[in-house]
């Protein structure tokens, strides 16, 4: 019955051991980019910042230098979260280029790279619309002192039409 027992702790000491090694432990720069996007993809609005702010003091604590990496990756799927009630696309797109910089070419990048490419376009849309509003803003402004100059023309239109009449009235007068 003693060998039963010592077996039994056997097993259960391997047991727990094998626990502490499961995926739901797996350290957050050991897991792939495709495993951290799909992790965040489903993340609550209310969580957004406060993983924001972590994952920023993360970084500046430089724990290690993977972790730091995959730090980047967090913040930028975070600060362009669909469900992030103020996206920051800019600094996505800042911390996804810290990502590429610091990460090894092909190391299961290239969901990373199509949203790099589509942070970009974002971007570029986001300064071209910044452009077109300001011209929308200025053409507005034009339009109304043309409205203004318009209406003043009309009004001095008018005076010379009344003056036409009294001078061609005058004029019958005279003959």
């Amino acid at each position: 019955m003693t060998g039963g027992l010592s077996a039994y702790g056997l097993l259960l000491a391997g047991v727990l051991v094998l626990a502490q090694c499961s995926p739901q432990h797996v350290r957050q720069e050991e897991r792939s980019p495709r495993e951290l996007m799909s992790q965040i993809a489903d993340i609550e609005t209310a969580r957004i910042q406060p993983e924001i702010e972590k994952a920023a003091g993360d970084i500046k604590a430089g724990p290690e230098p993977k972790a730091i990496i995959m730090e980047h990756l967090r913040l930028a799927l975070l600060y362009s979260h669909y469900r992030n009630p103020s996206p920051d696309y800019p600094r996505a797109l800042k911390e996804l280029d810290q990502y590429l910089l610091l990460v090894p070419d092909g190391a299961g990048t290239s969901e990373v790279r199509d949203r790099h490419a589509l942070l970009k376009e974002i971007n570029r849309l986001g300064g071209e619309s910044e452009t077109l509003n300001d011209t929308i803003k200025q053409l507005k402004k034009e339009a109304a002192r043309l409205g203004k100059e318009n209406k003043s023309i009309r009004e001095k239109l008018s005076q010379l039409e009344a003056l036409d009449i009294e001078f061609e009235k005058k004029r019958k007068q005279v003959r």
